[in-house]
């Protein structure tokens, strides 16, 4: 059995040798110390996993519907949780956040799922009004912030940190054989379908979405890619004649001047030219056949 890489690699970034369970490490102060100096203690608050759940006394169950995100970075974050708190607040909205700022980094690495990266505190309102309100209200308070751009969002108008989509709002999943889960969500009918957390540029549209699109929202097209060039066969680059070490003339050319003075004197290997005494003559690699004379002891310097 092969797990994808994304469900593994959370157990190992918390100790060295053992695979340790991210929901074993205490969180820091910083987000925390926000949280508890603004929203009031009748809330609900709970931990899951790297989140940190706030629930208000009597918020109803919706199971979807369009959900808010806020991204931020890892040196923004507190600030970001500070701004946003008071208007989730004064709303009376279910969220969740980042435990810490070490979370928030980990959560915009290259290690963390595409699905979930970029993610640091995730609202889900209970219908539309209640969704453009606090989309409103987040833009206006975090004008100027800067944060990653969630893949499986789009950005609302006039903001770099909050985006928006449509899925679940609660655990409802379906169990894969690798022991994997599905997250799902109901189409107006009653079936489950999955909830798909793909780019938006390629993100298709659903049965839950189908509704909305046709209320006055585009779909994108589907992407198509470019066609490709054909490919032309290279030419074999020419053969050259290599050049003798010699003479820096190249092997026809050689012969045919070795050819040309065959009349005045003949052209051998010095190996091939010996002495009269049987010794080896001249250094020359290529040196012009003397007369008997010259080769003579008597003559000959290297004998």
């Amino acid at each position: 059995m092969q797990l994808p890489w994304e469900n593994v690699l959370p157990y190992m970034n918390h100790d060295p040798r053992w695979f340790e369970d991210f929901s074993r490490r205490a969180p820091s102060s910083e987000h925390l110390r926000e949280y508890q100096a603004v929203v009031p203690d009748a809330w609900r608050t709970w931990r899951r996993g790297y989140w940190i759940i706030a629930e208000p006394p009597g918020a109803p169950v919706v199971g979807e519907g369009w959900k808010l995100h806020v991204s931020a970075t890892s040196r923004t974050s507190a600030e970001t949780l500070r701004r946003s708190l008071p208007v989730l607040r004064d709303a009376g909205v279910r969220f969740k956040f980042l435990m810490d700022p070490m979370a928030v980094r980990e959560a915009n690495g290259k290690t963390f799922p595409r699905a979930s990266s970029g993610k640091f505190i995730t609202v889900y309102p209970e219908d539309d009004v209640q969704f453009h309100a606090v989309a409103a209200e987040l833009t206006d308070v975090l004008k100027g912030f800067e944060g990653p751009y969630v893949l499986s969002d789009r950005r609302c108008p006039g903001s770099h940190v909050v985006s928006y989509r449509y899925g679940g709002f609660v655990s409802r999943f379906e169990l894969k054989p690798l022991g994997l889960r599905d997250l799902m969500i109901k189409t107006p009918d009653g079936s489950l379908v999955r909830d798909l957390r793909t780019p938006s540029g390629s993100r298709r549209v659903g049965p839950a979405t189908r509704t909305l699109t046709r209320s006055g929202r585009r779909a994108r097209p589907p992407l198509r890619p470019l066609p490709r060039p054909p490919l032309r066969p290279r030419k074999a680059p020419p053969v050259r004649a290599r050049a003798c070490c010699t003479t820096g003339s190249r092997p026809r050319a050689r012969w045919r001047s070795a050819t040309a003075a065959a009349s005045t004197a003949a052209w051998t290997p010095r190996r091939a030219r010996m002495s009269s005494c049987g010794r080896p003559g001249p250094v020359s690699r290529w040196a012009p056949r003397a007369s008997t004379r010259s080769n003579s002891c008597a003559t000959n310097t290297s004998c």
